[in-house]
């Protein structure tokens, strides 16, 4: 190939480059020029090229751009600063070094001074305010431009770095005479010139002009930019010289003597000690260099910058002297407090009195120290904060570490969820476990023995009592141990929760306590949902016949105070909680006591406020969503435990750990029973639980897609504030859920209703079970999808019964399944959640399954209880890549909080939340 290439020689060359071929060099020309003073007041100065170096301040190193012509001379006349950019063309300039001579030009007007009225054709370096000459210079010879002093001339030197250094010599007899010096690699230089406040120059002729450049590095350069020549210090003034002047000179440029020996500065870090009012310290660090004093960001030893208290009793008494023996200089501003450590032995003692109605004690501490009495309200706050000393009034600081204070921290690290202290605290006998370690110190009144007996009731073993007479049930062992459980409660008067697992008799075990307490003079009061309200009626008349029991079942009924039961449901107990409250109550029983896991709700507020005895919740799920589930039946059962919602939050779910696991659990185990199927009731036939998962048609798969993207949209820019828009969300969701089922469900006419294949999947598997002799309850959330399976279930000719929310005679349609042969009972997940008893079938089909894993569970135990014999078979129907998968893989989430909770485990987890709803639409 004929083109020309370059070697890689060429391109690695290191030389300064040429102008560019056909382009003219650029030169810069320095010039040393001599002031003429005007000679007027509306004349400018002028200026004359200089031929030798005169007195400082008369002369000034201009500079102006030059032409190399064609016999190798550096010319002037053709170019200015002006004009060099117009003639770019007419003199093939190179563009690279003309732009570094605009931006040169450039920098040195934005120093101010301008170009010079008759100077127009020199710029001045003595003006150049920008230190970025420098690194401009050093880029001259890159772009191919030269420094030159003339025609030929190109004796131009631009040094690395200067330093001015100050001479010190005697001055005769009366003085001392200082002399500031430039030197470049330790050589000094007279200096000709400064660049303004960045560096220095220096000309000389032999015979033609020589020049030397550098930037200054260091302080001193105003000292050399004096025109007034070497500095003398009368003899009068010598001593003060070297004792507060010298010091601060040598930190600022180099000194060195001539002919004298000049003395050796002593620099010494100080600890700068300052008391304040109200026993405050700050504490800086400084570098004393003779009179000088500069701050230091820190010293030989690390400390704070602020102390206060008694930690600043401790580090003066303590700490400082110390410091001070290790050889550091300390100085003091301000009086200092004669701060010391107390010499006498704290002693604690305890004081107990029971509060109006006996459920809680008012604690008082008072602290001995010799004679004098500490006020526990600042011993408090001490361990409270984590502090480890206490300062007195009279500057004295207690340690807080001693042996005496142990159980006081501790008490307050897990009592923090108390009433707030002042001299003590009013204490729920749910805490009394915390004051143990107090025993010795404790009062022994009377009435404090006897709350503090009581209180320990809670983690004393219940006396084994036989049945109560008149029980007409025979109670299973682990039903009778529950049984005396709550009698235990009751003896004490300690609310509690019996969260045994679904089907296994919570109903019959509360009725015993009844029959128990039989002829006590008041009654029970038993909140239930409506759907079982008559139940209960039925199960105390059948398992107690001698028990009166009032149904309060309309607002005109009226509410018997010689009944020994009264039932209700949630709502009537809302709307007439005036009347309920006008009685005496032996007891409250809250059944399926989740419908109380809102504490805003109205239902929860009566709860809380009613006065009785004592408190009962019965519910397999005490814990639905969150731990807040937890904390509300707890603040209705035991309002002494945790009172605070917001602390409960920061210290078991928000800082969840194993040690607050551990605490929960504990607090907890005496006031709620709980025991599942698989631990009591081996008696019970198996379980299976089978997901089906079901693909979705062409036409469904097309119509869930094209919905799920626009949805998809709609909701993530939603989450981030899910509180707000939380409404929206979910009936978006709801609608994903409804459209997985069947399109027909949100309107969409393209889909024939029940026309899917999770219809056609549920009836091949009724038929079959059916011709095999089993039967099965359907459950569904949403009544239109109910619907359509029971048109699909009359077209086959399959007979079935249902049940909704709407249903008018529910126990005749519940006796009619019972009694009958039909296969099929549809029931809706809500209404037939809680409150049935149906060990007739022994399958269940899910066709939807929703958040909650606890209420599928529900529908579940509605066939797998006590009285069952058959094993019982689940199916969950769920719709291939769809809403319903990622809903199961959240109630599993959910199911292990419950189980890891409750039945035991280290996880903690919260409600829905923005992640989980992502999760939903992946």
């Amino acid at each position: 190939m004929s083109e020309k290439t370059e070697s890689w020689r060429d391109r690695l060359a290191v030389t300064a480059p040429a102008a560019a071929d056909g382009h003219a060099d650029l030169g810069l020309l320095f010039q040393l020029r001599t002031l003429t003073r005007p000679g007027s007041q509306w004349t400018s100065p002028q200026a004359t090229p200089a031929t030798s170096v005169r007195k400082r301040g008369t002369q000034r190193l201009g500079v102006r751009p030059a032409l190399r012509s064609k016999s190798g001379n550096w010319v002037t006349s053709d170019i200015t600063w002006g004009t060099l950019t117009y003639k770019v063309e007419r003199l093939g300039l190179d563009a690279a070094q003309v732009a570094w001579f605009t931006q040169f030009a450039a920098l040195h007007r934005a120093s101010g001074s301008g170009y010079r009225a008759s100077e127009s054709d020199w710029l001045y370096l003595d003006d150049f305010a920008s230190p970025l000459l420098w690194p401009l210079l050093d880029s001259a010879a890159t772009t191919g431009i030269t420094l030159l002093t003339g025609k030929k001339a190109t004796r131009v030197d631009v040094a690395p770095a200067a330093r001015v250094v100050a001479e010190i010599a005697a001055d005769g007899t009366s003085g001392l005479r200082i002399a500031p010096t430039v030197t470049i690699d330790d050589v000094g230089v007279p200096p000709t010139g400064v660049v303004a406040d960045h560096g220095v120059y220096m000309c000389a002729f032999d015979p033609d002009l020589r020049v030397m450049l550098a930037p200054v590095r260091g302080a001193g350069l105003e000292l050399v930019r004096d025109e007034a020549g070497a500095i003398r210090v009368p003899v009068a003034d010598v001593e003060e010289f070297w004792e507060q002047v010298y010091p601060a000179l040598s930190t600022r440029i180099g000194l060195q003597g001539r002919g004298i020996d000049l003395p050796e500065v002593r620099e010494e870090t100080v600890l700068v000690v300052e008391y304040r009012p109200q026993d405050v310290v700050l504490l800086r660090w400084e570098s004393w260099i003779g009179s000088i004093h500069q701050p230091l960001l820190s010293g030989p030893i690390d400390l704070r910058d602020k102390l206060s208290g008694a930690d600043a009793a401790a580090f003066v008494a303590e700490e400082l002297p110390a410091i001070a023996d290790s050889g550091v200089r300390i100085e003091s501003v301000g009086e200092k407090p004669h701060y010391r450590a107390t010499a006498e032995a704290p002693t604690l003692r305890l004081t107990a009195v029971p509060t109006e109605g006996n459920d809680w004690l008012s604690l008082g501490f008072v602290i001995m120290l010799g004679d004098y009495i500490v006020p526990f309200a600042r011993v408090f706050a001490a361990l409270s904060r984590g502090q480890t000393k206490l300062l007195l009034v009279d500057k004295s600081y207690l340690s807080l570490k001693q042996p005496i204070f142990d159980s006081l921290r501790e008490l307050i690290h897990e009592g923090a969820h108390l009433e707030e202290w002042e001299t003590g605290a009013i204490v729920s006998r749910y805490h009394a476990h915390l004051f143990e370690p107090f025993e010795d110190e404790s009062d022994q009144r009377p009435e404090a023995v006897a709350w503090r007996t009581a209180a320990r009731a809670l983690v004393g073993t219940p006396v084994p009592i036989d049945a109560p007479d008149g029980l007409t049930a025979t109670l299973r062992p682990y039903q009778l141990d529950g049984f005396r459980w709550l009698a235990h409660l009751d003896e004490h008067r300690l609310g509690g929760i019996l969260a045994d697992d679904m089907g296994l008799g919570k109903t019959l075990q509360t009725i015993a306590l009844m029959q128990h307490v039989r002829g006590s003079g008041r009654p029970f009061l038993v909140v239930a949902p409506t759907s079982v309200v008559g139940g209960w009626g039925d199960e105390i008349r059948r398992f107690a016949p001698a028990l009166t029991v009032a149904m309060v079942g309309s607002t005109r009924d009226p509410i018997p105070a010689d009944a020994d039961v009264v039932v209700t449901s949630y709502a009537l107990f809302r709307l007439e909680f005036d009347r309920f409250e006008r009685q005496s109550w032996r007891a409250l029983v809250l059944d399926e006591a989740q419908y109380t896991k809102n504490p805003a709700s109205q239902v929860h507020e009566c709860a809380y406020a009613l006065r009785a005895d004592i408190k009962i919740a019965l519910t397999g799920t005490p814990m639905e969503n969150s731990l807040l589930d937890l904390w509300a039946i707890l603040r209705v059962v035991a309002p002494g435990l945790y009172p605070s919602r917001l602390r409960f939050t920061d210290r078991y779910i928000k800082a969840h750990s194993a040690e607050r696991i551990g605490e929960l659990r504990r607090r907890i185990r005496p006031l709620m029973l709980r025991r599942t199927k698989q631990n009591v009731a081996l008696e019970l036939p198996s379980r299976t639980e089978q997901v089906v998962t079901i693909d979705l048609g062409r036409e469904h798969r097309r119509l869930y897609d094209l919905h799920l993207q626009r949805e998809r949209q709609k909701i993530l820019g939603l989450v981030e504030d899910l509180d707000r828009n939380r409404f929206i969300v979910f009936r978006s969701l709801t609608l994903l859920r409804m459209l997985a089922l069947d399109p027909s469900l949100i309107g969409d006419e393209d889909v024939r209703p029940g026309a899917t294949t999770k219809l056609d999947e549920l009836l091949d598997r009724i038929e079959d079970l059916a011709a095999e002799g089993h039967r099965a309850l359907v459950f569904s959330q949403f009544t239109s999808y109910l619907a359509l399976v029971r048109s699909r279930l009359e077209a086959r000719g399959i007979r079935y019964e249902y049940l909704d929310g709407t249903t008018t005679k529910r126990p005749e349609v519940i006796s009619r399944f019972r009694d009958g042969d039909a296969p099929v009972f549809l029931v809706s997940l809500r209404a037939g959640g809680v409150g049935l008893t149906l060990t007739e079938a022994d399958s269940v089909f899910l066709l939807d399954p929703w958040w909650n894993p606890a209420t599928e569970a529900q529908a579940i135990d509605r066939t797998h209880r006590i009285g069952q014999t058959k094993p019982v078979m689940v199916y969950r129907l769920v719709a291939r890549d769809t809403i319903e998968e990622k809903v199961v893989t959240l109630g599993e989430s959910k199911r292990a909080l419950f189980s890891e909770v409750i039945d035991g485990g280290d996880l903690f987890a919260g409600s829905l939340t923005a992640e989980d709803v992502r999760a939903l639409l992946e």
